[in-house]
């Protein structure tokens, strides 16, 4: 597993998208309004490399019953990458 964490890490998003060759993201957004510009530039990036599904139907400070509702979804998709995307992004 490869991680890239931390607050700007999605500046190397399409680097990242190229050199591991992944071509089905799983984009986990909250639906907040505070950070729907950066939900769409994030999308914009992924959508230029490869497929992927968006998935909102989770709180900005997720609950357990929220993150094993993503987790069921990923797990039942063919996923080579998850991108979570937080209000602190850019």
């Amino acid at each position: 597993m490869i991680e890239f964490i931390g607050s700007g890490s999605i500046k190397n998003l399409r680097k990242i998208l190229k050199e591991n060759n992944f071509l089905n993201v799983f984009y986990i957004t909250s639906n907040s309004p505070l950070e729907q510009g950066n939900v769409d530039k994030v999308q914009s990036l992924i959508e230029k490399e490869c497929q992927f599904f968006h998935f909102t139907d989770i709180a900005p400070t997720p609950t357990v019953e929220g993150v094993k509702k993503a987790l069921n979804l990923f797990e039942k998709g063919k996923y080579d990458l998850i991108v979570g995307m937080g209000e602190a992004l850019f």
